[in-house]
């Protein structure tokens, strides 16, 4: 019987919300370091500014292929100066 947190610590799929190319930011080296590390399920980058990002089709946020089975979501955003 899986555990309930399986989906939080094993997840089948991540939308990265506010993806990037640049890997010196934050949400680019989060989609580096899924990709280095092998991550195996699917990966949805998440950013309206972009039709892809590192090789992977870029989701609008409105679109409706967005609402697919995504376990958790990774949101990374600056802080107000």
């Amino acid at each position: 019987m899986p555990h309930p947190l399986d989906s939080f610590f094993a997840p089948a799929s991540i939308a990265l919300i506010g993806a990037s190319r640049d890997h010196e930011k934050i949400p680019g080296r989060l989609l580096a370091m899924l990709r280095k590390n092998e991550y195996p399920g699917k990966i949805y980058p998440v950013n309206s500014n972009y039709t892809d990002i590192d090789g992977r089709p870029a989701i609008n946020r409105s679109q409706r292929s967005a609402r697919r089975s995504i376990s958790p979501s990774s949101s990374s955003l600056r802080a107000p100066c």
